[in-house]
């Protein structure tokens, strides 16, 4: 790298050593820049190169010159520097941020007349991407880089490289800094922007969104422990179609696991960067939530089915439960291939709100396809299930009572008695508190998915906290299903047992039954 320029090789040190201490020394930093500028000024013998880095290759020019007005010598210490930036770029605080950020660690290149003209980017451009993006960084005590001074370089007078117009950002939210580095005004807030920037939201929104998120964390905790430890001591209460909502009960404690110790325990410990979703922590946490969720979804295709076989099919209990195997099969061994895919790939992301790793904040492709088109599918096919299964019940219940005057046969009889009608009626409920408690919330996650997926801006902080807590109350709405019969009620909280007396009045209810010839018949 020392072979062009000695004196090239000894403005670089002095800079990169004068850049180490800029955290002691603020004006050194500064006349380490100047003396670096001045230095680059007096370099003779640059030679034009062709552009490497992928994204400045569709720039107007193809050449560059090392070493660069930074003092970088070597074409991949320019690339790393400008992926330092991704987080920026990805955020879209400027259309031209990218293009600034090429010229400046790529600068122009080209030979006029037989001699080099070096470009450097031009102080109006510099201040224009400043403008947009600096106020973002300071909020985040990311002050604006001293290597990106804008006073040091040429003005729109001189030979120098800037956009034709900047007529790409007029859309972009437009922000003011103060002298002192705050924020003094906003225009259409900062969540126009894209939301795998970690300064999306403040410490204060991120605050708001931890504590609603324990608290319906918790509450969902304590209904599927409940309903977990009701299954356990009373097997026998929950057959088909209802014992599939216990196993997707378990799903829900299984996502509960992967989120619950993070908003307990959170720290730097946790990632809060897309730079950190190669920890240990980061992965587990993302494989165990997304397997969860997706045996979340693949359960609730498994209640609806049941109840499809039962009310469509005419399927007893016992015959449903003898395809237990093959519903623990799709529910808990189909569910492992996609997040073990997703790792190998490493398309995983942090929720800038949440701090938690998952997949699609900042991929749109992979929140269509790994996020978007599984939650779709389950829900659609589930809710199919549901539908099909409520329009029978419904129409079997308005044949019951359509029958007149009185069924012929003693199958029809026992059919239209009261206990059985009974049933039928708390089929059909349970069947629309399944709808409204399961697949509602189901429904709630996707919808808000779609919303994020189409970049619904103005309402961002409402939409990610509401997706989240839709996923939450999952565990709460099967809970609610499987609550809705007195005789569970009775379970949790028994009432005493009284033993009434025996007297003349309670003794008048029975009448004694005595056979005949032909049968029994009643004694009057």
């Amino acid at each position: 790298m020392c072979t062009n320029s000695a004196k090239v090789c000894l403005s670089s040190l002095f800079f990169l050593f004068t850049m180490a201490n800029a955290k002691n020394n603020d004006n050194l930093t500064a006349k380490a820049l100047q003396y670096h500028f001045q230095s680059l000024n007096e370099v003779m013998g640059s030679q034009c190169l062709p552009i490497e880095e992928p994204s400045c290759l569709g720039l107007e020019y193809t050449h560059t010159y090392l070493p660069n007005i930074i003092g970088l010598t070597s074409q991949a210490e320019s690339t790393k520097r400008i992926r330092d930036y991704g987080p920026l770029i990805k955020m879209g605080c400027s259309t031209y941020l990218e293009f600034f950020l090429c010229s400046v660690y790529f600068p122009m290149c080209t030979e006029s007349m037989g001699e080099q003209v070096h470009l450097r980017p031009c102080a109006s451009f510099c201040i224009h991407v400043r403008q947009c993006c600096a106020p973002l960084m300071l909020r985040f005590n990311f002050p604006w880089p001293e290597e990106l001074d804008c006073s040091r370089l040429p003005t729109d007078d001189e030979m120098c490289i800037r956009p034709h117009s900047f007529d790409s950002d007029i859309h972009l939210p437009i922000t003011s800094v103060s002298s002192n580095g705050e924020i003094l005004r906003n225009i259409d807030g900062a969540s126009e922007l894209d939301p795998s920037f970690i300064g999306e939201f403040t410490s204060e929104e991120k605050e708001i969104a931890k504590y609603c998120l324990i608290a319906f964390t918790a509450q969902n905790a304590l209904f599927c422990l409940t309903s977990i430890s009701l299954y356990v001591f009373h097997r026998s209460r929950f057959v088909h179609p209802l014992q599939p909502l216990i196993f997707l009960t378990n799903a829900c404690m299984l996502e509960i696991i992967s989120y619950l110790p993070q908003l307990l325990f959170q720290s730097n410990s946790f990632p809060t960067t897309d730079a950190n979703v190669t920890s240990i922590f980061c992965m587990i946490q993302f494989a165990l939530a997304y397997y969860a969720r997706t045996a979340m979804g693949i359960w609730f295709v498994i209640v609806s089915l049941s109840w499809f076989l039962s009310a469509c099919k005419g399927w007893a209990p016992e015959a449903i439960g003898d395809l237990n195997r093959w519903f623990h099969v799709l529910g808990w061994v189909t569910s492992l291939p996609p997040p073990l895919f997703i790792l190998i790939f490493r398309r995983i992301d942090v929720d800038a709100l949440t701090s938690s790793c998952y997949i699609g904040h900042s991929d749109k492709v992979a929140h269509l396809l790994f996020v978007m088109l599984p939650e779709g599918i389950f829900l659609l096919v589930g809710v199919t299930f549901l539908a099909a299964a409520l329009v029978s019940l419904v129409r079997f219940h308005c044949e019951l009572k359509s029958l007149y005057p009185a069924p012929s046969t003693l199958a029809m009889k026992a059919v239209r008695a009261s206990v059985n009608r009974k049933r039928l009626l708390k089929a059909v409920k349970r069947v629309i508190l399944t709808f409204m408690f399961v697949a509602g919330p189901l429904l709630l996650r996707t919808i808000c998915d779609t919303w994020q997926y189409f970049d619904k801006a103005p309402r961002r902080m409402a939409v990610r906290l509401l997706k989240a807590v839709s996923i939450e109350i999952v565990g709460t709405g099967t809970t609610m299903v499987l609550w809705c019969n007195r005789k569970t009620f009775l379970i949790l909280c028994p009432a005493p047992k009284t033993k009434k007396p025996l007297d003349a009045d309670n003794l008048t209810h029975f009448r004694p039954i005595a056979p005949t010839g032909k049968g029994w018949r009643i004694r009057h």
